[in-house]
């Protein structure tokens, strides 16, 4: 890499917004995906298709395009007129760059906007239906609510992009990229593309070896290799994808049934998604793209052994005491143990919490900064006590830099997150005094609280909850329940009294 030439830079703290309607059962809502995002609500209103649905959007950005996929759009798009033209029109710019010199020659905004038009919005709406398909089981257009004609996402942040499920299975996708100028050069007889800065010039152009790499198997696959137009159509579509859809970091998403899998099958590998030999991240009829991304997870915190957390215990030890056992990498089977007292217990024969304890230690050994961990019930096979310890170490992982979304019905983790919300208030000393470490707790600015509720006309619609340092998270979706109850309990009392 040149000496100009700056990486990318790193994802922005700043939330992603996702609108949408008639999706599932949401028939309206929009939603952050902060530092900390929370669903509640009743089953079946829509907080997991949401949080799918954000899963399969992050998994988008993260990943960018293999060869395979972007040959085959290309293919594709070779057989439409508009396309041809833009890959004759970039041939021209590659011949005029060769003689140019170092400088090389602009790109015109106009061939970046049809490159981004019919390569980067086409790739990102594959590669979306593909992870919904995957994530959901279904195809999306089986997604549309019913009665619907169609279902409308918008994200916001970052990027931005317009997106259309139909009843009939289309997903259309529609991307808006911030404005950049590119500029393209010939190196060392090969072409680079790179964006321009300092008033639209630059003395140095990128020659990055695995971009050329990606060029030479997407051209492969289309037997195209020497058509040079073509190599700086792709070229531009990869520095497209470079400055505004690839980021560093992965989406998982730990299903409710997580523990279960460990429990029974310790660590399965990534290649064997289910325990069973299906395919881990591949294609494969028996794992969800959701669940082969946690297998994945889980598989690399042994051989990564990151240390345990420095602001206090593991959350196995501090929930039940003891340690978790992790395999060493390559000796057997992967199993996991439960260690008390000088005895370990395998995983399957552990209680249930501590199974479910141990997935959310490997997720604070294997996650990083640039990651997003979406959590279905946290709260699952946990006493009470359990939730409340549990939720000072979510709030560890969102003061760490990992991006958490949690789907709860729990009232007792929510008053607790709503706790350390409050405790921001209280200095690092006050905060010891009370047993937690002086980084636990959270500011406003991490905290996305939702509501699934009801509408009078069918569907449901998603609400963002009130929430401050001064009252915590306002508790209003569990009080009802629990003014319901008190009502019923008063009313037998007075009945019975009669």
């Amino acid at each position: 890499m040149d000496r100009d030439e700056t990486p990318p830079p790193a994802a922005p703290r700043a939330p992603l917004e996702i609108a949408v309607t008639n999706f599932g059962p949401i028939s309206r809502g929009r939603f952050r995906v902060g530092p900390m995002t929370i669903f509640v609500g009743p089953n079946n209103s829509g907080k997991t298709y949401a949080a799918l649905l954000a899963h399969s959007v992050l998994s988008c950005l993260f990943a960018g395009a293999d060869p395979g996929s972007l040959a085959a759009l290309v293919r594709e798009r070779l057989k439409t007129p508009g396309f041809r033209r833009l890959v004759s029109d970039m041939g021209s710019l590659a011949a005029s760059a060769a003689s140019a010199g170092p400088a090389g020659v602009r790109i015109p905004p106009g061939l970046s906007g049809q490159a981004c038009d019919l390569l980067a919005s086409g790739l990102f709406a594959r590669g979306l239906a593909s992870a919904l398909e995957g994530n959901f089981g279904v195809g999306p257009g089986s997604l549309v609510r019913a009665g619907a004609r169609s279902s409308k996402i918008r994200i916001s942040g970052r990027i931005a992009a317009s997106i259309t499920l139909s009843r009939g299975g289309r997903l259309t996708a529609s991307l808006e990229l911030p404005a950049t100028q590119y500029g393209i050069a010939s190196r060392a007889g090969k072409i680079a593309v790179s964006e321009l800065k300092n008033g639209g010039r630059r003395k140095f152009f990128c020659h990055d070896p695995a971009v050329d790499g990606r060029i030479d198997r997407t051209l492969g696959e289309l037997g195209m290799e020497e058509n040079r137009g073509l190599w700086a159509t792709v070229a531009l579509y990869m520095k497209i994808e470079q400055l505004h859809l690839s980021r560093p970091g992965c989406s998982y998403y730990l299903p409710a049934g997580r523990s279960g899998i460990l429990a029974s099958r310790g660590i399965p590998r990534p290649d064997d998604g289910d325990g069973t030999g299906s395919g881990g991240r591949g294609p494969s009829a028996r794992a969800t793209g959701a669940l082969s991304d946690a297998v994945a997870l889980f598989h690399g915190v042994p051989a990564q052994g990151r240390p345990p957390p420095k602001n206090g215990k593991t959350v196995v030890a501090e929930m039940f005491g003891g340690s978790l056992m992790l395999p060493k990498p390559g000796r057997g089977p992967p199993k996991m143990a439960y260690r008390l007292n000088g005895t370990e217990i395998p995983l399957g024969l552990a209680p249930p919490g501590i199974a479910e304890a141990a997935t959310f230690q490997l997720v604070q050994s294997g996650t990083s900064s640039s990651d997003v961990l979406v959590i279905e019930e946290p709260e699952a096979h946990l006493h009470p006590e359990s939730q409340v310890r549990l939720a000072k170490h979510l709030a560890r992982l969102v003061k760490a830099g990992t991006r958490v979304m949690v789907i709860t019905h729990s009232d007792y983790l929510l008053e607790r997150l709503s706790l350390l919300l409050k405790m921001s208030r209280l200095t690092p000393e006050q905060r010891q005094r009370l047993g937690y470490a002086p980084g636990d707790f959270l500011e406003n600015a991490d905290m996305s609280p939702y509501a699934f509720h009801a509408l009078p006309r069918g569907g449901h619609a998603i609400r963002e909850i009130e929430h401050s340092v001064a009252d915590g998270i306002l508790q209003e979706e569990f009080m009802r329940v629990t003014e319901h109850i008190y009502g019923e309990d008063a009313e037998v009392e007075r009945m019975a009294a009669m």
